[in-house]
């Protein structure tokens, strides 16, 4: 199983959330900071899909060391990272 791990995973990010989830063959960790939107995108996937969310906000660097180590513990090491990027001009 490739592990992908999805920083902003239920705002800008969402519906590469859902759809990395819903694949065959993946487990998809999504890092989010606001319950809120993680329990709406969880609440509306598919029972069979594989997720891990993580509650954590990234800029708490302690916290979210923490988070990541645990998620490799429970899916493996991390294949992918999507993180959302903001571009300047």
């Amino acid at each position: 199983m490739t592990h992908v791990l999805i920083i902003g995973g239920t705002g800008m990010l969402v519906e590469v959330s859902r759809w990395l989830a819903e694949q065959e063959g993946y487990k998809t960790s999504i890092v989010g900071r606001n319950p809120v939107p993680m329990n709406r995108l969880v609440d509306n996937l598919n029972a069979k899909t594989k997720i891990t969310p993580l509650l954590v906000d990234y800029t708490n660097s302690t916290v979210f060391r923490e988070m990541l180590s645990w998620t490799i513990q429970q899916n493996g090491p991390i294949d992918f990272i999507e993180k959302k990027t903001l571009g300047y001009a």
